[in-house]
């Protein structure tokens, strides 16, 4: 069996579309090996052998010898500056001092680039008139990652993307965010990124040869590769280890390791929106009710609005003790990171259970409804493969982060926070379930759970008729609410106009489950998001015209 095979193969075992399972009758772990070996003969032998290939690596004494390097350098404060440097907890709602300071660079950059979006002079464009614009991405696997990249570099080509402050991702597009703004990779640049894809996604993140390739690549590769496992010590998880794998694929590079606080290269000019990573914490408050918490990671900072606390990003994972650290680490490596951010394996039953509903046997769906139905909230509160750990340094007990889609894959919240002030939103939904999904029903929660006023009551999948490629639900200003919230939905679904043979909904190499792509599906992929952008654009310039006139108006009236 040769690599593309091994990748096939690996690629049936996930996907959510795959048409073997629905008729085939469950196995027992042995009969499923006999089959295997039967079906597949050379696979048993080649995992055999590339099992003994890392064993003998990894008991080499080159290998013990790289183990030992990593330790003595993360104490090295010429390889990790924030050994230097002690961290406190900030317990307030307000933004960080480094953000508060990007916006004014930001906007400052923002103005001409408004100005030629909506074809005006930049004389005409006070600061403070320019509306805040977020980019909110769901997550979704490969499909999101490959996904959002379409959508960026339509936003660049277009001018949307100069005119936004904010991009916060979950999952699959946290890793396209930790890829784009990648100082030593992407840089930033989203055709190189595309072409990276391209390359990067034709090879499945579990493949053994591949990864044993990189691994043995160089003694670089090795320690970039296993960094932030060592550093994790006996909090090493299976998060991690996918983390691990996930980064040696699609980053490739000794400098897989830097951390987040790396990419404010990108924000240090207000050159770039600035990125918001997602995570959630499930809150299992009683018998009766549970909640998850939402955590945001940038450049900058870390924390929770909902718990007023904040740490600088670099100290993350450092033990806290009354609000001060109790010991000097180096900064989480971005493969660690990355494993938390699309960890959605850790789901709860209940999310499981609606992954697979879909190619379970027909005859058992209904029982298995009904026992869901009635068990749902303790089913909703268990996780068969627990969240990745780490030290809290907001309270005593550890903090355990997930997949931010376990409770709504689009991350309106973090652009809602008091002080981002977002006036549009474009909603990015890269999502499987787009029409089932209750994305906007858990929004409209949320903000009457903060008390957010200005959310577009209308902001729902009609019942009876389908969404077109772009569609706007405008908010409406209450009482003193003189902020409606404007939202820019892009459902990342069948586009006549641009391929009426092209489902991404029901095309197999788009399931959430598929870690390979060919590289004309890549391209099939970007090129969808990219019409979804370029056939809408003035429906676009028209809600940012309007925005900024209705805030200028505000602004004349009140100075008055």
């Amino acid at each position: 069996m040769d690599q593309q095979d091994d990748d096939a193969f690996i690629s049936s075992l996930f996907y959510k579309t795959s048409n073997w399972l629905p008729n085939t009758p469950w196995l027992s772990v042995d009969e499923f090996n006999t089959k295997i070996s039967q079906l597949y003969p050379a696979l048993t032998q080649q995992l055999k052998e590339g099992y003994e290939r890392l064993w003998d690596y990894l008991t080499m004494e080159e290998f013990r010898k790289m183990v030992e390097e990593l330790e003595n350098e993360s104490h090295s404060i010429q390889k990790y500056p924030e050994l230097a440097l002690d961290a406190t907890v900030r317990r307030d709602s307000n933004l960080s001092r480094q953000e508060t300071d990007y916006l004014v660079k930001r906007k400052r950059f923002q103005k001409t680039a408004f100005a030629r979006l909506i074809g005006r002079d930049p004389s005409e464009i006070d600061e403070r008139d320019l509306p805040v614009i977020g980019i909110a991405s769901s997550g979704g696997g490969y499909r999101a990652m490959i996904g959002l990249t379409g959508y960026l570099n339509a936003f660049k080509q277009t001018g949307v993307w100069d005119c936004s402050l904010y991009l916060s991702g979950i999952s699959g597009s946290c890793w396209a965010m930790s890829l784009y703004y990648n100082p030593f990779i992407i840089r930033a640049d989203t055709e190189r990124l595309r072409e990276h894809l391209k390359e990067k996604c034709q090879v499945h993140w579990a493949n053994m040869s591949n990864f044993l390739h990189t691994l043995t690549l160089s003694p670089e590769h090795t320690k970039a590769m296993i960094r932030g496992i060592i550093q994790r010590g006996q909090r090493a998880h299976l998060v991690d280890v996918f983390g691990a794998l996930m980064g040696s694929r699609l980053f490739n590079n000794p400098e897989m390791s830097t951390g987040l606080s790396s990419q404010q290269k990108w924000l240090e000019n207000g050159q770039e929106p600035m990125p918001i990573y997602c995570v959630v914490r499930h809150m299992v408050e009683n018998d009766q009710s549970d909640v998850y918490q939402w955590f945001e990671f940038t450049p900058y900072d870390m924390g929770c609005e909902e718990l007023e606390a904040w740490i600088p990003t670099w100290a993350f994972g450092r033990r806290f003790q009354e609000n001060k650290n109790m010991e000097r680490l180096p900064e989480q490596s971005l493969d660690i990171m990355n494993g938390t951010f699309g960890s959605a394996f850790a789901a709860s039953l209940v999310h499981f259970y609606q992954e697979i509903r879909s190619f379970l046997p027909k005859g058992a769906l209904e029982k298995m409804d009904q026992v869901v139905k009635q068990y749902e909230l303790s089913m909703s509160n268990i996780h068969p493969i627990s969240p990745s750990s780490f030290p809290n340094p907001f309270g005593t007990e550890d903090l355990q982060l997930m997949d931010a889609g376990m409770d709504n894959n689009i991350p309106f919240y973090p652009l809602l926070r008091q002080g981002r002030d977002v006036d549009i939103i474009l909603a990015v939904d890269l999502s499987a379930d787009i029409q089932t999904a209750p994305h906007f029903k858990r929004a409209e929660s949320y903000m009457k759970r903060r008390g957010i006023e200005g959310w577009p009551k209308d902001a729902r999948w009609p019942s009876d008729e389908m969404l077109g490629s772009c569609t706007v639900f405008e908010g409406q200003a209450t009482g003193d609410q003189t902020r409606p919230i404007t939202l820019i939905y892009f459902p990342f679904i069948l586009n006549e106009a641009y391929d009426s043979q092209f489902d991404p909904q029901t095309a197999e190499f788009c399931s959430t489950w598929n870690f390979v792509y060919k590289q004309d599906q890549v391209d099939k992929v970007i090129g969808l998001a990219e019409a979804n952008v370029n056939q809408n654009i003035e429906k676009i310039r028209k809600v940012l015209l309007e925005a900024w006139q209705r805030k200028k108006k505000q602004r004349l009236l009140l100075t008055k």
